[in-house]
Order: structure tokens, then C-alpha cells, then sequence
């Protein structure tokens, strides 16, 4: 496997692991996969050559294959605040997004209910969603909201308590919000949980 910054420079070997990659099998269903990570900067495209070859058939001529990648950042954020109770009818969810360019569609959920998908067509921008409450009683709900690119990658997902007491409705009891990031973990990890209280009209 070679590869290069530009088309003007010279092809450079890239031997994943300090150690040969080869394929003793063929046919259509053989592959091998090779990390390419390290040679990865974010917005960066490089080129990358693979080439086979028969080392027991010199005679046979050499295939090879070139194709570009380009690493990328898919990421949303949000400004939203979970940490107080809403009252109103209209809660505003905004956020901000970045993916290089590539075509992407926002999705957002409230309790697993798809509210609205929203196409977002450029490389950074931001915006804003108003959350319909008005046929809701007063309670705890879960925001959840990430988008997704036309060649299938998925940003990083938001997940928000939203704490709901109408202004017209009076609660006994307290509310409380959690959240907790989307990730993967394993057994000894930390994982952190952020949560919010609240008792209406508490002593």
C-alpha cells in the first residue's frame, strides 16, 4: 500500500504495524482490512494506492488501485439548558453543526418520537426547533437529537432532560432531569451523569 499528500508527489510506502499485508486467498470475498488512521488530518484528503502482485508469478503484470479519502468531523452542539423547568407551551432547541461539506439530514427525537427531520446542506451553520408542549403534562422527557450524511456516517448524539411544569399546572412532587452522553464503554470505566432537581414551590 502507497500514499501521497498530492498528485505531484512521490509515492511513499505505508506498512501498517511495521509488518506486511498480505492475501494468501482470492476471489470475490477476499479482503484484508488495513488501518489508515495515522496518515488521516482532519479536512485533509490524501490519495492511496493498493497495488497485488503474485510473488510467485513474476511474469504476471501488477494490478493496482487508487482512490482518495478525506478525513472529516461530524459534530452538533447545543446551548440548551436543562438545568431549570420550562413552563411555556414553545420550547426552543437550538444547535450547531459542523460536517465538511458533505450533504446531512438532522434528526430529532422527544421520548423516541421522531419530531422532525431537517436537511442541512452546508459545511458549518447552526439553527432552531421549536418544541411543541402544549398537549403535554407536567414531567420529565427525553431530547435527543443527531444528524446523519448522505454516505451513512453519524454525528455525535445530544442527549437533554427537559423538565415540563405548565404554567397554569401546579405538581406535589419533584422532577428530575438526567443526562448521560452516548458512548461506549467498558467494565472499569468512569461514566459521568449530569442531573437536575426541582420541587415547585419548595420551602
Amino acid at each position: 500500500m502507497q500514499y501521497r499528500e498530492r498528485s505531484s508527489d512521490a509515492w511513499r510506502t505505508y506498512t501498517p504495524g511495521e509488518k506486511e499485508v498480505s492475501v494468501t486467498s482470492s476471489g470475490p470475498s477476499s479482503f484484508s482490512t488495513v488501518d489508515i488512521s495515522p496518515l488521516l488530518v482532519l479536512n485533509k484528503t490524501i490519495e492511496i494506492r493498493v497495488t497485488a502482485a503474485d510473488k510467485n508469478n513474476a511474469d504476471l503484470t501488477n494490478s493496482s488501485v487508487t482512490f482518495s479519502v478525506t478525513k472529516v468531523e461530524l459534530n452538533l452542539t447545543s446551548t440548551f439548558n436543562q438545568s431549570a423547568p420550562y413552563t411555556t407551551n414553545v420550547i426552543a432547541f437550538n444547535y450547531s453543526y459542523t460536517g465538511s461539506g458533505l450533504d446531512k439530514t438532522l434528526y430529532l427525537y422527544l421520548d423516541d418520537t421522531l419530531l422532525t427531520t431537517r436537511a442541512l446542506g452546508t459545511s458549518i451553520g447552526n439553527g432552531s426547533y421549536n418544541i411543541d408542549m402544549s398537549e403535554k403534562a407536567a414531567g420529565t422527557y427525553n431530547l435527543k437529537a443527531y444528524f446523519t450524511t448522505n454516505d451513512g456516517n453519524t454525528s455525535n448524539t445530544l442527549n437533554y432532560s427537559i423538565m415540563y411544569i405548565p404554567s397554569s399546572e401546579t405538581i406535589d412532587h419533584p422532577i428530575v432531569g438526567i443526562s448521560i452522553a452516548e458512548a461506549s464503554i467498558t467494565e472499569g470505566d468512569v461514566l459521568t451523569v449530569n442531573y437536575s432537581a426541582y420541587t415547585q414551590n419548595a420551602d
